[in-house]
């Protein structure tokens, strides 16, 4: 799943928490905003102290994510170059006027008293001596509008470093928009190693927090692995490079999953230390997590489109490299899509906040967009098409589009007008979908234990989706 801003969840052993016209000169190019800088550096295992030098104004007015404001030690502020001066941190957001022009700010920020008031790794998680904590949790940003402009931020790492989902340039900072800063990917203070894994054209950094798994290292590289493998053969490659924190602790199964993007790309996942072999092997949430950071981030009242092709496209991934029999896919789909049919107060899928039609709404709106891509296409088609086209034509989930240039990219990707004229039928009005009309067309039939199949007119669609 995809991490809601500002709604706590947590894993199940943590507490909740242009072109110009003709005879008109072109203007003149524009030159670049200098970004904000941000200069990080650990005081201590405890605590960070953070420099800004920012000339755009913008940081006249300061706020950080709620609940970690009196964490903030000490901050001081002065005008370019300037003398510093303190600042009156007694209200929030606070007021520097001296930052309506070019200016410096250095504060101090307690890590570990913000670890363990969150105690949730999305806003601050203390494991040992590990900090799992995104920079929005720590880093000051411009309170109000969303503000303009980027920002680079350069760590002096020592012992503990800082690895983070955000865009990292060859010389080890990163940098992203500000705008980017309330929902910034994850990231963790940590001296364990970073691990760079592949599998086809895939890769990703996995780094594990937390006491190692029964199974060992190696099983927890494979599990990894085999995920990157499922996303990059669906897709036919996977071209983001996310962070993933995998964070490891009681228990004996694989744990919610949450990424996030903006600015970059990241993924979070527990993992029970005692976690069965075969339990392992037939984990689904790292797919489900890993293929969530294929598609670029949509507004929230379209969030059903993002869960639903992470809960349709998952099995599918599985079962074309044979880690998911069709039997199984089929059986679950058959007993659960149902939960996803809106109820009589039940608007469209737009701004839904109903579960069962954020997953299961969602994924059969993307089993009828299937069925109709076969037949427009005459079976030239599916949908990995779509989702191919949108995957290697963004950023993934570091992207933010709008609803219609995603319509727009995945139908040129299937060369067909299928899935818009579905979403404007879907999406402001509750539809109710003929789902035992679809499995019949599919050839699918329900058994007491499991499903069967059939020829049936549409057949070829359900063997299309699973072939080489």
């Amino acid at each position: 799943m995809k991490r809601a801003y500002l709604v706590a969840q947590s894993f199940s052993f943590l507490l909740v928490g242009g072109g110009c016209s003709a005879g008109v000169p072109s203007a003149a190019p524009r030159a670049e905003a200098t970004p904000a800088e941000y200069r990080a550096r650990l005081l201590d295992a405890d605590r960070l102290e953070v420099r800004i030098r920012d000339g755009s104004g913008q940081f006249a007015r300061l706020t950080i994510e709620e609940g970690a404001e009196p964490f903030v030690e000490q901050l001081q502020a002065a005008e370019r170059d300037g003398a510093l001066s303190d600042v009156d941190l007694g209200r929030w957001p606070v007021d520097v006027p001296v930052c309506k022009a070019a200016c410096e700010l250095r504060y101090t920020i307690d890590l570990r008293g913000i670890a363990q008031t969150f105690r949730n790794p999305q806003y601050g998680l203390a494991v040992g001596r590990d900090l799992v904590m995104p920079t929005t949790s720590f880093l000051l940003r411009p309170d109000g509008a969303a503000p303009s402009g980027e920002f680079v931020l350069r760590f002096e790492q020592g012992d503990m470093r800082y690895e983070s989902g955000l865009r990292q340039l060859s010389d080890g900072s990163f940098r992203a928009r500000l705008d980017d800063l309330p929902q910034a990917p994850y990231g963790v203070f940590t001296s364990a190693p970073v691990e760079q894994l592949s599998a086809g054209q895939g890769q990703l950094r996995a780094v594990l927090i937390g006491p190692e798994i029964a199974l060992g290292t190696e099983a927890r590289r494979s599990w990894i692995r085999e995920a990157l493998a499922d996303v990059d053969n669906y897709l036919n490659g996977y071209s983001v490079s996310p962070l993933v924190i995998v964070l490891s602790d009681s228990g004996d199964s694989v744990s919610d999953g949450y990424s996030l993007g903006n600015g970059g790309t990241s993924v979070l996942v527990g993992l029970g230390r005692q976690i069965p072999q075969e339990e392992l092997e037939r984990d689904w949430v790292m797919t489900h997590e890993l293929l969530h950071t294929t598609m670029p981030s949509l507004a929230s009242r379209h969030n059903w489109m993002e869960e639903g092709y992470a809960t349709y496209a998952e099995p599918i991934a599985r079962v074309k490299r044979a880690r998911l029999t069709q039997q199984r896919l089929f059986s679950e789909w058959y007993s659960a899509l149902w939960q996803g049919q809106p109820f009589p107060w039940d608007g469209g899928l737009d701004g839904t906040q109903s579960w069962g039609r954020l997953y299961w709404g969602g994924a059969g709106f993307w089993l009828a967009a299937e069925l109709a891509v076969y037949r427009e296409t005459n079976g030239k088609k599916t949908l990995a098409d779509c989702f191919a086209a949108v995957a290697h034509g963004s950023r993934g989930i570091a992207d933010r589009w709008s609803v219609e240039r995603f319509l727009a990219v995945c139908d040129a990707g299937l060369g067909a007008a299928v899935v818009r004229p579905l979403y404007e039928q879907l999406s402001t009005k509750p539809v109710t979908l003929p789902l035992a009309e679809y499995f019949a067309l599919l050839g699918i039939k329900k058994k007491d234990e499991g499903v069967e199949f059939f020829a049936a007119p549409l057949s070829g669609c359900r063997e299309a989706l699973f072939a080489p």
